[in-house]
């Protein structure tokens, strides 16, 4: 019965929020009138197209087998090793660690100067 109600309440406010906060007396007994026979045509549309409800059971997927197929396949194309000469088609270009080039001086010249200009500024 709580159950029902639940769905009943669901499908009232489904209804009144087409209103868009023009509620009165005279709406919600248009609705209220109206419920029952909403329902029965949306039931019928559903069962005619074939729509399957949840089953409202929640349950847990068991990933396991196929994280142990992508960690062997993985495992298989040594991606997590270093191999001379390989690189992704789209990045031919790339060094090994993009920090080698860069300029330590500047970079500190830039954090000091931002550090300062945003300090000055209040955000809270």
């Amino acid at each position: 019965m709580d159950l029902d109600v639940e769905h009943a309440n669901k499908a009232f406010k489904d209804d009144i929020h087409s209103f868009r906060g023009e509620v009165t007396q005279r709406t919600i007994q248009r609705i209220s009138l109206s419920l029952n026979f909403t329902e029965a045509i949306v039931k019928s549309y559903d069962k005619i197209s074939c729509v399957r409800k949840p089953s409202g059971k929640h349950g847990d997927i068991d990933a396991s087998q196929d994280v142990i197929s992508l960690a062997s396949q993985f495992h298989a194309a040594k991606l997590m090793q270093y191999i001379p000469g390989r690189f992704h088609r789209s990045f031919p270009v790339v060094p090994e660690s993009p920090l080698d080039s860069v300029d330590t001086n500047k970079l500190w010249q830039w954090m000091s100067k931002n550090l300062k200009e945003h300090s000055k500024r209040p955000y809270y």
